[in-house]
């Protein structure tokens, strides 16, 4: 099963991503818009943690881990955003993202927590975790003018979440499904 760590946005917020993500397919263009797959808004969310292809009982194991750091109280974790960026950057971007900053760095917390509690589990970070929504992904290594996307994408973008979710991803011929396996209290 295909599953990663996520936090979740509420309809609200993923109404306010929208309207960037149209913003931004504006500012660059019919034609180069193309070049991106867009993520649809029900695929909006924060991913904390990808795992790739585990089986069910891995997946009951890790729960229960990550039940336990439910329990830590880590609390409400806010984000705030001004900034439409891109993976690696916007000179060359593969993906393009809102770059999310927490200012209290209860995000990397949580982070921690649950690379430490899977790692127990056999499974080892990847990534560093930089919090950032996907809003699309290049097709084919395709090029696009993204350079000014920062300067001239204005937004204001704040929120709070309070769970985490264990999520399943199934691929189709249509892209990812995205269900919820489990939800934890911050």
């Amino acid at each position: 099963m295909r599953t990663f760590i996520s936090l979740n946005l509420s309809d609200e917020i993923k109404e306010q991503i929208l309207a960037v993500q149209s913003d931004v397919k504006a500012h660059i263009g019919k034609e180069q818009a193309k070049c991106v797959s867009w993520e649809n808004m029900d695929k909006f969310h924060i991913t904390v943690f990808f795992l790739g292809d585990v089986n069910a009982g891995l997946i009951e194991r890790i729960n229960v881990r990550l039940d336990k750091i439910s329990y830590m109280g880590i609390g409400e974790i806010f984000f705030t955003s001004k900034i439409v960026s891109g993976f690696p950057n916007l000179r060359n971007p593969r993906v393009l993202i809102i770059d999310l900053k927490n200012p209290d760095a209860k995000a990397a917390h949580l982070y921690d927590e649950i690379s430490n509690a899977i790692k127990k589990e056999g499974i080892l970070a990847g990534q560093k975790f930089h919090p950032h929504i996907t809003l699309g992904r290049l097709k084919h290594q395709k090029m696009i003018k993204a350079e000014r996307l920062t300067e001239e994408i204005k937004f204001s973008l704040n929120f709070s979440v309070n769970k985490f979710f264990m999520m399943e991803s199934v691929l189709n011929h249509t892209g990812a499904v995205h269900t919820e396996n489990m939800n934890f209290d911050l």
